[in-house]
């Protein structure tokens, strides 16, 4: 058991950090913590200066070492930072698609993603479940008058919106028909043989 030099208190050893040179420091983990988070809101911009002008020195001493060093550690952590990457796009998966729609009155990340939930994650033509390859489609083709607006949006696979381009739904359902009855055709054709 030691005394804390800062409370007062006294604590057991494992209360208290061991420095980098094997000694004990006379103040406990949490008072510690407390003069550290001081001594950085006090001299954070000081600390990151001199730790960057640090990091700049070793890197110029000794690049080869420091690539090395920065390829073994992806490599240990490659799952991790895949993870972290996946989360930051899954954030940020209806806000890059807002910013691809222009005009007055766009529709909002959170426009679209109130959209996603009222879909439940369905296309909005097929009924498929959805993946991060979906895309909002216009109900009205821009090229025919349509807005960026929530009413005249809805979620769709990309193939289909690919195939839809500036059709209206009628159009486009017209012409899943015709192909629909070509093939038919064709098999006929092929079976009769």
């Amino acid at each position: 058991m030691f005394i804390c030099k800062n409370c007062g208190i006294e604590k057991s050893a494992d209360q208290y950090r061991v420095h980098k040179r094997g000694h004990r420091i006379g103040k406990c983990k949490s008072c510690e913590n407390e003069y550290q988070r001081a001594y950085y809101a006090k001299q954070g911009d000081d600390v990151r200066e001199r730790k960057r002008k640090q990091m700049n020195a070793m890197r110029a001493a000794n690049p080869e070492a420091n690539r090395l060093k920065f390829k073994a550690w992806r490599a240990a952590n490659h799952e991790r930072e895949k993870a972290k990457l996946r989360e930051y796009h899954a954030k940020r998966f209806f806000w890059s698609r807002a910013m691809k729609l222009r005009g007055i009155g766009r529709a909002t990340y959170k426009d679209l993603a109130s959209l996603w939930r009222s879909q439940c994650g369905l296309c909005a033509l097929t009924g498929r479940r959805l993946d991060r390859t979906a895309e909002p489609d216009h109900i009205i083709p821009k090229a025919k008058g349509g807005s960026d607006c929530k009413s005249n949006l809805r979620w769709v696979c990309k193939e289909v919106n690919r195939m839809k381009r500036d059709m209206m739904d009628e159009e486009f359902i017209a012409m899943c028909a015709d192909v629909m009855q070509l093939i038919g055709q064709r098999i006929k054709m092929v079976s009769e043989i």
